[in-house]
């Protein structure tokens, strides 16, 4: 017995990020220090380099008497970051919004890319509830000077 409980606590910890990682992560997303600072990197390089950036706003459809609990924001988070490359950025834009920044994509293939996502969240989130996500309009990040600017558009979208 004791032989599987140190197999089960090695596997437990190998699915867990290192502890000096832990605080680049937030609910199974970046970090919004982390997201800020990684996002100004990016567009600082696109406008050196010419690359488009697009940015997508990911929105739970809820009653207004709804809220996204735990459970679907993780399952949420999840889908995400399985969905997404590992270049994307991705954070909580607030309690229940999801941000996702696709590098080196436009307007055109950032909405292909969304619609793809919503629909694995769909499919993922069926045990949690079935949350549906709506997919804003994608903006073009790379047009923005700072990263203040772009979130600002983001939360008004």
């Amino acid at each position: 017995m004791p032989f599987a409980r140190r197999e089960k606590n090695e596997a437990d910890a190998a699915e867990q990020p290192p502890r000096e990682m832990a605080a680049l992560f937030n609910r199974g997303l970046l970090a919004p220090w982390y997201f800020r600072h990684r996002l100004q990197q990016e567009i600082e390089r696109s406008h050196r380099q010419g690359y488009p950036m697009a940015a997508v706003v990911l929105a739970p459809q809820l009653l207004a008497s709804d809220r996204l609990s735990a459970e679907k924001a993780a399952v949420a988070a999840a889908s995400v970051v399985a969905s997404s490359r590992v270049t994307e950025l991705m954070s909580w834009l607030d309690a229940h919004r999801i941000v996702l920044v696709l590098l080196d994509t436009d307007a055109e293939r950032a909405r292909t890319a969304a619609e793809r996502l919503r629909s694995d969240m769909w499919l993922r989130s069926r045990r949690a509830g079935a949350v549906k996500w709506l997919v804003g309009a994608p903006i073009d990040a790379a047009a923005f000077e700072t990263v203040d600017a772009l979130l600002e558009a983001l939360k008004a979208a």
